[in-house]
């Protein structure tokens, strides 16, 4: 009974009839004037209506006490400025503590100097002995009396 109709032939028949009766209504009703005036009217009620939300999310939050995009942009500003602050004060501690380490060795240099010039010569009766810097004793200080206070 059926050999004489092709069933895939009429389906691919009527869907190609049905895809170009939709496409030519919508191409009509998106073509038209009411269309684009509806279609203006409903993205204008859309933006408002976000508008809206936008605000009042805003004041819950702002209720809440909860930081706002802004605020954590600003406070990240900040944090940025003050971790390049301290990265410079470290830079300029490293290069005070190698000035203040030079001039620590040149001033421990200029004491051992002086007191090598402050010692007596070597009597010609005894051997001479070459002090060197490991050899040589380190410099005591004298006590120094101290008054005590009266209660």
């Amino acid at each position: 009974m059926t050999e004489g109709i092709d069933l895939e032939a009429m389906t691919r028949q009527w869907q190609e009839i049905m895809m170009d009766g939709w496409s030519k209504a919508t191409k009509q009703v998106v073509g038209s004037d009411s269309f684009a005036a509806a279609s203006s009217s409903y993205m204008d009620w859309a933006l408002s209506w976000q508008k809206q939300m936008r605000n009042n999310t805003g004041q819950f939050l702002d209720s809440l006490e909860f930081p706002k995009r802004s605020d954590v942009a600003r406070i990240s500003k900040q944090i940025s400025a003050v971790e390049l602050r301290i990265a410079d004060m470290e830079d300029r501690m490293d290069k005070m503590a190698g000035l203040l380490g030079a001039m620590s060795h040149a001033m421990q240099k200029l004491v051992e100097h002086s007191v090598q010039q402050a010692q007596p010569a070597p009597q010609a009766s005894a051997p001479t002995e070459v002090a060197t810097e490991s050899s040589q004793a380190p410099v005591k200080k004298a006590p120094v009396a101290r008054k005590k206070a009266k209660v």
